[in-house]
This record gives C-alpha cells, sequence and structure tokens, in this order.
C-alpha cells in the first residue's frame, strides 16, 4: 500500500547526526532538516538562518529554490517529496556564490551552482536510501505479519472457532495488512450469481451489509465473474464502481476460491488515491488462499449445524401439530416455535374466511393483544396482497417501502416482514404465516423463507387433516340425522309430531339458531309455516307465503333449494325484510318434492358458528326434505286407507241389516 510517509520514521537521529557530520566534512555546509509542519528534527535553524525559530514559514514555499540572506550570503531551500506527498524539507547553507555581495564577517565556502546541485543530490540520495530501508523494513514486517496471521489461520483451522467468527477475524487482518479504512467480505449464495455481505468493517457497516452485489456489477461483481485480483487506484475513474455509504477512492478485491469454486470476494478499500500495491495484491491473494479451505469447511459446519437445528425446530412444529386440532395457546405456543427458529421477535398466523373474503388473526406471538379480532379483506395491505397473488411477499423494510399500499397495524408494526401463503394441494387458499423483525440490524435471508415455506407446509397439511376429519365427522353426522329421521317417519303417523322431531334433530346436527317447516296448500296457492325452532310461536299455523315471495316463496315457485352464504349480496333478496328473513345473515331453503308435486319448504337459518353453509348441508336437508315428504306421503295414504275401511265397514253393515230384515223402514232408519 502507498501511504503517507514522515521524515521522524524514515530515520532516526543517529542515522541524521553521522549523515550530517559527514556532510559537513567533505562540503563544509550545514543543513537543517524539519518535517512537513516546519519541526526541527534536528540542529538549529539559526545555524543556518539568523533571526529564525521555526521553519514554518519555508513549508509554505511552493517549490525549491535559493533564498538569500540580509548579509548577501545564500542557503538553498530543498523539498522532499515522495510520490506528490511533501514530508519534510532541508535548508542548506549558509554558501557564497563567486559573485556573491557578502557583508558578513564569519567566512563562509564559496561554491559554484554545480558544487550546490551536487550537495543537495546527496542529501536527496541519502533521504531516497532511507526511504527504501524504510519501505524494506516494512515489506519485511508486512510479510513477518503475513506468515504469523497464516500460522493463526493454521491453527484456527483446527479449532472449534465459529464461521462467523473466522470471518470477522479475516475481514480484520485483511485491513491491517493492507492498511485499509474499510472493508467488506462477500459470501455467495448456494447456487445463487450473486453476492451478500457477511461482514463489513467502516463507518457504516449495516448499511454496507443491506447490498447485494450481482456477479459482473460493481468491482466486487467483476471480481466474482472474473475469479481474479482487481486493483482500482481511483474509484472515480472506474465505470464499474458502485457507490457504497463509505467514502472511498481506491478499491482492491480478491476472490476467495476452493478449486475453481467461487466461495466469496474480500474487498478493502481506502479514502486515499493510488492506495494499494502490488504487493498488497499479492498479500490478500496469499491470505485469501490460505484461509478459504478454512472458510469452507467452517462454512459446510456451520450450514450442517443450522440445519440441524432447522430440522429440530421443524420436528417439534410437527409434533406439537400432531394433535387433531390445537386451542389458541397451543397455536401461540407454536409461532413462539417459529420465532425461536428465525429467530424474529413476531410471528402471526391468519386464515382465510371465504365466505367473507376475508383473512382472521388465528394466533400470534411477540404482538399486541389488541389483535386478537384483526380482519383484513382480501387485496388489502401486505397480508390481503398475498391472499390474492398466492404467493410468498418479502419487504426488508417497511418504513421505505411504497409498492404496496399500507392498510392496517400489521403492515407498520416492524421493519421487516416476510409473509407466506398457506395453499392447499388444489392450490385452494387456506390463510398466511407471517414473521417480522422489528429491527434492521438481522435481516431476512433467503434460508429464512425456506424454513418458514416448510413450516408453512407443514401447517397447511395439519389445517387439511383437520378439515378432512371435520368433513368426514360431518357427513358421519348428517348420515345418522337421515337415518334417526327416516326411523322417525317408520314409527309415527303423527304429522305434527314427526315435524317437530325432525327439526329437532336438523338444528342439532347443523348447530343452526332457527329452522322451520312451511306447508304448500294448492288450493289456497300458499305456504303455511306448520313447525319451527327458534321462531316465536304465535307466528306458527299463522305465517302465509305465497310461490314467489321471499326466499321460500322463490323456493315453491322454481322447485330450486337456494344457499346463501350472505342474503345481503343477493340482489334477489337484499332488500325483502319478511319476518321470517329478520337478522338473517345465511340461509338454506329446500323443496320438499313428492312425484313431482311440491308439498312444502324446509328451511334452516344461520349457523351458530357464524360460519356460512355449504354443499355438504344442501345435501343433508335435500335428503331431510325427501324423508319429510314420504312421511306426507305416508300420512295421507294412511288417511285415504282409513277413510276407505270406514266406507267398507258402513257398506258391510248396510248388507247385514237388508239380509236381516225385509222391512223397507228399518233398512231406510239404520
Amino acid at each position: 500500500m502507498v501511504k503517507k510517509i514522515y521524515l521522524e520514521e524514515i530515520c532516526d537521529r543517529e542515522n541524521l547526526k553521522s549523515f550530517l557530520s559527514r556532510f559537513r566534512r567533505l562540503t563544509g555546509l550545514n543543513f537543517v532538516p524539519f518535517n512537513e509542519r516546519g519541526e526541527v528534527v534536528i540542529g538549529k535553524i539559526e545555524d543556518v538562518f539568523k533571526g529564525m525559530s521555526d521553519a514554518s514559514e519555508f513549508v509554505e514555499y511552493p517549490t525549491t529554490e535559493i533564498i538569500e540572506r540580509p548579509d548577501g550570503s545564500q542557503v538553498r531551500l530543498m523539498k522532499l517529496e515522495y510520490r506528490g506527498h511533501l514530508y519534510g524539507a532541508v535548508l542548506l547553507g549558509p554558501f557564497l556564490f563567486p559573485d556573491s555581495q557578502f557583508k558578513g564577517r564569519a567566512p563562509l565556502p564559496v561554491m559554484t551552482a554545480d558544487q550546490i546541485d551536487a550537495a543537495v543530490e546527496s542529501v536527496e540520495s541519502f533521504f531516497i536510501q532511507m526511504i527504501d530501508l524504510a519501505a524494506e523494513k516494512e515489506s519485511l514486517a508486512r510479510k513477518e505479519k503475513i506468515l504469523s496471521v497464516l500460522e493463526e489461520a493454521s491453527n484456527i483451522m483446527n479449532s472449534s472457532l465459529e464461521f462467523q467468527n473466522l470471518l470477522e477475524f479475516l475481514m480484520d487482518i485483511a485491513i491491517e495488512i493492507t492498511g485499509a479504512t474499510c472493508g467488506a467480505l462477500l459470501l455467495r449464495k448456494e447456487s445463487k450469481n450473486y453476492l451478500e455481505v457477511a461482514v463489513a468493517r467502516g463507518k457504516y457497516p449495516q448499511e454496507v451489509k443491506k447490498i447485494r452485489v450481482p456477479f459482473g456489477e460493481g468491482i466486487t461483481g467483476w471480481v466474482a465473474s472474473n475469479k481474479e485480483a482487481l486493483n482500482v487506484p481511483n474509484v472515480l475513474l472506474e465505470p464499474r464502481y458502485i457507490e457504497t455509504p463509505e467514502t472511498i477512492y481506491s478499491e482492491m478485491a480478491v476472490p476467495l476460491l476452493v478449486g475453481d469454486n467461487l466461495i466469496g470476494v474480500v474487498a478493502v478499500d481506502s479514502s486515499e488515491l493510488n492506495a494499494f500495491s502490488k504487493d498488497d495484491v499479492l498479500s490478500l491473494n496469499t491470505l485469501a488462499s490460505m484461509v478459504t479451505k478454512v472458510l469452507e469447511n467452517a462454512r459446510l459446519l456451520a450450514n450442517s449445524n443450522q440445519k440441524l437445528k432447522e430440522l429440530s425446530r421443524v420436528f417439534t412444529i410437527s409434533e406439537s401439530l400432531s394433535a387433531r386440532s390445537l386451542e389458541r395457546t397451543g397455536y401461540c405456543n407454536l409461532l413462539k416455535e417459529v420465532c425461536d427458529a428465525l429467530d424474529c421477535g413476531a410471528s402471526s398466523l391468519m386464515i382465510y374466511n371465504s365466505d367473507k373474503e376475508e383473512l382472521l388473526m388465528h394466533a400470534f406471538f411477540g404482538m399486541p393483544e389488541e389483535l386478537d379480532t384483526l380482519s383484513i379483506p382480501n387485496g388489502k395491505g401486505y397480508h390481503g396482497w398475498v391472499a390474492t397473488q398466492r404467493r410468498p411477499l418479502l419487504i426488508q423494510d417497511i418504513h421505505r417501502d411504497n409498492t404496496i399500499q399500507k392498510c392496517n397495524f400489521l403492515d407498520h408494526f416492524a421493519r421487516a416482514a416476510l409473509i407466506v401463503p398457506l395453499l392447499a394441494s388444489d392450490n385452494r387458499f387456506i390463510g398466511t404465516l407471517s414473521i417480522y423483525h422489528k429491527d434492521e440490524a438481522n435481516p431476512i435471508s433467503d434460508s429464512d423463507q425456506d424454513l418458514l415455506n416448510t413450516i408453512g407446509r407443514i401447517l397447511t397439511s395439519h389445517f387439511e387433516n383437520e378439515r378432512l376429519f371435520n368433513d368426514s365427522k360431518r357427513k358421519l353426522d348428517y348420515l345418522s340425522t337421515l337415518y334417526k329421521v327416516g326411523s322417525s317417519v317408520s314409527k309415527t303417523l303423527n304429522i305434527s309430531k314427526l315435524f317437530e322431531t325432525i327439526l329437532q334433530q336438523v338444528q342439532e346436527v347443523m348447530d343452526v339458531e332457527n329452522c322451520s317447516l312451511m306447508a304448500y296448500d294448492p288450493l289456497n296457492e300458499s305456504l303455511t309455516l306448520d313447525a319451527a325452532i327458534g321462531i316465536p310461536s304465535d307466528m306458527v299455523g299463522h305465517i302465509q307465503v305465497k310461490p314467489g315471495e321471499g326466499i321460500a316463496g322463490w323456493v315453491a315457485q322454481n322447485r330450486k333449494p337456494v344457499l346463501l352464504k350472505d342474503i345481503s349480496k343477493d340482489i334477489r333478496f337484499a332488500n325483502h325484510h319478511g319476518r321470517l328473513d329478520y337478522k338473517t345473515r345465511s340461509v338454506l331453503s329446500v323443496p320438499i318434492m313428492h312425484n313431482n308435486e311440491l308439498l312444502g319448504v324446509l328451511n334452516v337459518n344461520n349457523k351458530r358458528s357464524g360460519d356460512a353453509f355449504f354443499e355438504d348441508d344442501q345435501n343433508l336437508l335435500l335428503g331431510i326434505s325427501g324423508q319429510i315428504s314420504q312421511a306426507i306421503a305416508n300420512a295421507s295414504l294412511h288417511e285415504k286407507t282409513d277413510m276407505q275401511v270406514a266406507e267398507l265397514s258402513l257398506i258391510q253393515e248396510l248388507g247385514k241389516a237388508v239380509n236381516s230384515s225385509l222391512d223397507l223402514d228399518s233398512v231406510l232408519n239404520y
């Protein structure tokens, strides 16, 4: 590295005294050296220029020149520069030229211009030798340092130093042996063509850590792509340079290679121009080649340990989900496991309500209790976006992100967020699983996203298994109800009592707020409320509905079932406010048919859980309506049979009376 040199550093006082003594004997001249600040290093400036106490005035002189003293003698000012950098100056004299008008008394050496130039050359040669000697010493010290570092790296190879600590060790040594002011160590993401900053040193390390460098872009990207070192003496003239938060004027980067495989790039920077030399490139390359194998082994070990931890967490989460269903606290504990596995501050689980087209908070950890009842409409905010797009969303800096309009507390809660969708095998959207970082020191990585996706798939399987179990149980309950209804139909011919029994069974299995049965009178062409549960008793027998009126009337008129998940969204019935529809949220009505004839309508309203009705509910109600139609038909048939039996009995009695008496009056009076 080319760095500033200082007069006191390149030669000590004893060397200067020895050279000054020889110089005086050979030339008869004095010389006084002083540093770049005008401070005399050895001797007295009055020996050369009387009346002067320091040399600060001469430091400001723009060039080397002859200075005439008041007595007519001369002094030669020598500026000491190295690669454009002033590190000191020397005053030679006093002396006289052959034509000098000397007014003093003390004898002074008379010298020609050539003799003065020779004396100057001698002084310059001395200081150049001192600079070269200092450079050799520095080079030797650097090589010794590198050997020491390599030895230390060799020891570390056999130690249990963690991967991140090893990276920081390498970065610190790279800066130390090159004299850089800042630097960064970037690692290649596995099978990815970009670099991420693993370690940064300088004034703004956290800002630098956010940088991701694609292969081929910038100085480090070029080094990664070409797998060779690059030394840039002036980044302002380098078109490949990408500006960073640090103040940089020169940069050097070398690849970290294991065989032909790139694992990363180490880059060092300086706030000075032309800061790094070929020796610095060689030193950094040597360091990189020695520690890359150590880094790779440490990285593989760290990755293995991390994967082992992740698998352990995933196993724990999977075990906790082995139960068919969990209470809310169980899901909250699960989210705590998620936070521990991903080293994040908070997590949430939201379930999608397809009927209302919104996400509902199911469980959370590390968040305010007020979020317990949070709901997010489809398409609104970050979570609503995931619900619509059905793909993960990663926001590293929420405060600066303007890609999606924020709409709720979760969109402002943290610094960074990762939201993954829970999708069933048929691409049905179930909900979202999210993690949140509250500070920027720990950005969300690709591996975090992979792990959260894995946990999300486990949760999806859990919810699907729970859904399938509940579906099976519900279908079993429905079949049991159909059996009970069929059994009731076969045991009684009392229609009123039968209707009450059936409605009780319907309410129990479907868990609804109210249910009703309306009989159709073809003579009056109207439906009459014959039986009901959850509806005021004074309405039974008094409510009549014409075909086409309201929901039941529509079913009667069209002979088709109606399933409304949200009555307010159906234009056919949104404005209907009959008493039977009072406070109705969702409704299911089916016709009761027998031999294509309408016998009535069976209605159920509002599940107690708040859920909407679905197709299985409709199939159950259609099955029950079939049983009811059979019961009505049986009752009607039984009534007709009773009438026929009564008629036959009457005829038999009449026959007996005729046979036993020929008295016409007796027969007629029977």
